[in-house]
């Protein structure tokens, strides 16, 4: 497909040798001629691996996939190589697809395309909307689209494409969540930076599940007043990261800017560090823990397995109380 007539004629014949189960060593010649031929489809889409697997030839399939075969490319039914093993009863290479995470497909496009977008293959999930006339609007039971899938899963390829291809940035999920919710909390920032060129905007903010004056906290501690206005630079940030328990590279400080600095100024603002705090916090609850109990329940058992096993700090009340009483302070 969309391949010129000699290379499309070569790629049929490859997959004739295919069949036929010719020697392993003249498949590997021809791969290390031209390994683009590991995936090549055919009118059906049928890919070399398919064809092995229908044929039952274990070793050509074990050699593809070496080769670098996607074990979950469907059909124009809908099916994968599994499906062809397990149909024609060839128990081994089943057993090897599988272990090589092959699943079997769908008579459902729509279900190919967003198993396509949680695997990451942006060829196939090119190849479904181009031939398989998948609609971009397609969900799980979770109403989950595959923008959705792929922004949560890290994917910009198929997260560009997507979106190149009308795909609704603002759909919501069963949660009303959008498609750059899901990047936000797993901070996939080359996500996040599509999906808002692209028109995304958060659906239902958590900014609650940590409250919003906690949240303030965070900038009015670690930010400085700069022509009036609080804001944080990426030493602010750094040491911010620092206080909450992270280990952030110059790397991680910088990718974070590219998100947050919307305006590219070269500080974060308190508006766009609240419109942005998930990806500062990593979608994780202020780490602090609070052990209460009455005398003899425990607590400093515990308190001593959380220091150990968890790395926290472990304070005392009652050791900071007796503490100040010591000192005479008086508070």
């Amino acid at each position: 497909m969309d391949l010129p007539a000699q290379d499309f004629a070569m790629g049929c014949g490859f997959l004739h040798q295919i069949a036929l189960g010719v020697p392993t060593k003249e498949i590997e010649e021809v791969l290390t001629d031209m390994p683009n031929l590991v995936n090549f489809r055919d009118y059906d889409r049928r890919t070399p691996l398919h064809i092995a697997a229908s044929e039952g030839h274990l070793d050509i399939c074990k050699l593809l996939v070496e080769r670098g075969a996607m074990v979950n490319r469907s059909d124009r039914w809908g099916l994968a190589p599994l499906d062809d093993a397990h149909r024609h009863q060839y128990i081994e290479v089943v057993e090897f697809l599988q272990k090589k995470g092959g699943k079997f497909g769908s008579a459902s496009l729509a279900s190919n395309l967003l198993s396509a977008c949680v695997d990451g293959d942006v060829d196939e999930v090119k190849s479904l909307l181009d031939y398989g006339k998948v609609s971009l609007g397609a969900s799980d039971h979770d109403r989950r689209t595959p923008l959705h899938i792929a922004a949560s899963e890290g994917h910009y390829k198929i997260v560009q494409l997507l979106c190149e291809r009308g795909a609704d940035v603002n759909a919501k999920d069963r949660w009303g969540s959008s498609p750059i919710d899901g990047a936000i909390v797993a901070n996939h920032t080359e996500c996040i930076r599509i999906l808002k060129k692209s028109g995304g905007k958060r659906g239902s903010s958590s900014i609650s599940m940590y409250g919003q004056e906690a949240v303030l906290d965070l900038i009015q501690i670690y930010g400085k007043v700069r022509d009036g206005v609080l804001s944080m630079d990426s030493k602010d940030v750094h040491d911010m990261l620092v206080g909450i328990g992270e280990k952030p590279t110059d790397g991680v400080v910088k990718k974070l800017f590219e998100v947050a600095d919307m305006d590219r100024n070269g500080v974060i603002t308190t508006d766009e560090f609240l419109e942005n705090h998930e990806i500062f916090l990593s979608g994780r609850p202020a780490r602090i823990i609070l052990v209460v109990g009455g005398p003899g329940s425990g607590k400093g058992m515990l308190s001593e397995r959380l220091a150990k096993e968890c790395g926290v700090v472990h304070l005392s009340s009652g050791d900071l109380l007796r503490q100040e009483i010591s000192q005479g302070t008086g508070k």
